[in-house]
């Protein structure tokens, strides 16, 4: 009878400030677990991911994988799993990461980015080129390390993604969710995992209001002095801007479920028309205190 072993032991790199990212093993998938219900507020008797459950994606063409402090081996301080996929309309297998999360205190401290290149090592090391995952469009610090950070892409809107199954720090909102394509050979993603810096879109501020798409059609740019007073002025390719609150969770609380719920449908209506139209995000950098920017671009034929 054949067996299917877990996962192998194998580390996809080291951080810096002495941070170690490797497959997680069997006797570490409870505080795998653990960690994961913490960071997303997961009440105790509301569903969420189990040690079965990882073992058997590690065993079976999944990953699993922790960030563990090096000088402190035990209980991860990072974590994130991924399954084999298949593109139902091309065909092309990828992993679809469901679930990275970091402690708290450890935010902000490039954990995530180094979760998602171990990710991204593993699924090079399988043959594999593309990582795909879900997140809350309303997500605006996600969809900057998403696009931005990373290098990734938007060009697929799912409305309540999760049905009424909406928990923790989602309670009583629809489960709406963007799709990041993540090409792990694409030369933006070259250059970050290179150890360059994210270069966000610019977008101006005036006007900006959470969930209004703007569209600036195709004006000429200046024309080149050294080209010579004959040449023709570039043309700039169409953008489109959608405006979403900085901070969902203090908009949230400064304007009610009502109000949160109405943004949520004018959001996901937005997206909707923008990504069946042929655009896609590529960049969400904040344009105020109070307001983070979808960018889009056409997408290429």
């Amino acid at each position: 009878m054949q067996s299917h072993a877990p996962q192998e032991h194998r580390s996809y790199l080291r951080t810096p400030d002495g941070f170690t990212v490797r497959t997680a093993g069997r006797t570490e998938l409870k505080a795998c677990v653990e960690l994961y219900r913490r960071v997303f507020e997961i009440a105790p008797r509301e569903e969420a991911v189990t040690p079965r459950l990882l073992s058997a994606l590690g065993g079976h063409s999944g990953l699993v994988i922790g960030a563990y402090r090096d000088e402190e081996p035990g209980d991860p301080v990072g974590f994130a799993y991924s399954f084999l996929s298949r593109d139902e309309r091309t065909g092309t297998l990828y992993q679809y990461s469901q679930v990275a999360v970091v402690e708290p205190e450890l935010q902000g401290r490039g954990l995530g980015q180094a979760l998602k290149m171990g990710q991204r090592r593993a699924c090079l090391a399988m043959g594999i080129g593309l990582l795909r995952w879900a997140f809350d469009p309303l997500r605006a610090r996600n969809a900057r390390f998403n696009t931005d950070v990373l290098g990734g892409v938007v060009r697929t809107f799912v409305p309540d993604f999760y049905g009424d199954a909406a928990a923790g720090r989602d309670r009583g909102l629809a489960t709406d969710r963007l799709i990041v394509d993540w090409d792990l050979m694409d030369e933006r993603v070259l250059a970050r995992a290179a150890g360059g810096r994210a270069r966000p879109a610019a977008v101006r501020a005036e006007g900006l209001e959470p969930g209004r798409v703007r569209i600036t059609y195709g004006a000429a740019a200046e024309p080149d002095p050294a080209a010579g007073p004959a040449a023709a002025a570039p043309v700039r390719p169409a953008t489109a801007c959608l405006p979403v609150p900085a901070d969902w969770a203090r908009w949230r609380e400064l304007n009610g479920p009502e109000r949160a719920r109405a943004l949520q449908q004018r959001v996901a209506a937005s997206f909707t028309g923008l990504l069946d139209s042929g655009w896609e995000a590529f960049s969400c950098p904040r344009a105020t205190d109070g307001l983070a920017v979808y960018v889009f671009r056409r997408r290429s034929p």
